[in-house]
C-alpha cells in the first residue's frame, strides 16, 4: 500500500500574525455617513485616527477612498474595488482577503487598519481582532451608511477617552477599544 503525505501538512508559513483593527466613528444608531461623506467634524477624533493608523496599512473601499480624495500620508493605502481602474498612490485589491494579504507585506504590518466603508466593515467584522469605536452622542437621520450590529458579549470593552462638544468637536463623543475575547 502506498502512503500519501498531504503536501499542505509539510508546508510552513513565514507569515507573521497581523492584528486586524476596525476603526470607525458612528452615531447613536450606528450611522457612519451620508452621501459618501462623514456627517460630523470631530478634530480630536481625527487626531486619534491619525495616531492609530500612522505608519500602518489602511484598508478601505473605493467609495471611502473617493471621499478622502487622496492617499493618507505615512500609510500604505489599500483600496478594495471590483474595478480594474488603477488609482494613483494606492494598492488595489479585488477582495478583503486580497487586501489583508497585501497589508501583511506592507511596512507597519503588525497592525492592519480597516477604515471603511459600511460593506467593508461588515465583511471584516468576523475577522477583526480589535475595534476602535468612536461613539458620537447624536442621531443623524440623514445617514445612508451604517456600521453593522456587533455582539458586544464577544468583546472586552475599554473606554479610552471622552470628549465634550466644543469648538474642536461638533458633538460629544467617547472612544472605546474592544478586544475580541478568546
Amino acid at each position: 500500500m502506498v502512503k500519501f503525505t498531504p503536501i499542505f501538512a509539510e508546508m510552513k508559513t513565514d507569515k507573521k500574525k497581523v492584528e486586524t483593527a476596525i476603526i470607525v466613528a458612528m452615531g447613536l444608531n450606528h450611522e457612519i455617513g451620508a452621501g459618501n461623506q462623514l456627517i460630523w467634524h470631530l478634530k480630536d477624533d481625527l487626531k486619534m485616527f491619525k495616531e492609530l493608523t500612522q505608519e500602518h496599512p489602511v484598508v478601505m473601499g473605493r467609495k471611502t477612498f473617493e471621499a478622502i480624495k487622496k492617499p493618507l500620508p505615512g500609510r500604505t493605502n489599500i483600496v478594495i474595488s471590483r474595478s480594474k481602474e488603477p488609482m494613483e498612490g494606492v494598492l488595489m485589491a479585488n477582495s478583503l482577503n486580497e487586501a489583508l494579504e497585501l497589508a501583511s507585506d506592507a511596512p507597519g504590518s503588525e497592525l492592519c487598519c480597516i477604515i471603511g466603508g459600511g460593506q467593508i466593515y461588515a465583511a471584516a467584522l468576523s475577522m477583526a481582532d480589535t475595534l476602535y469605536i468612536t461613539k458620537v452622542q447624536a442621531e443623524f437621520p440623514e445617514a445612508d451608511t451604517f456600521f453593522p450590529d456587533v455582539n458586544f458579549d464577544q468583546w472586552n470593552e475599554t473606554l479610552l477617552s471622552s470628549y465634550p462638544a466644543n469648538e474642536r468637536n461638533e458633538y460629544a463623543f467617547e472612544v472605546y477599544k474592544y478586544t475580541r475575547l478568546a
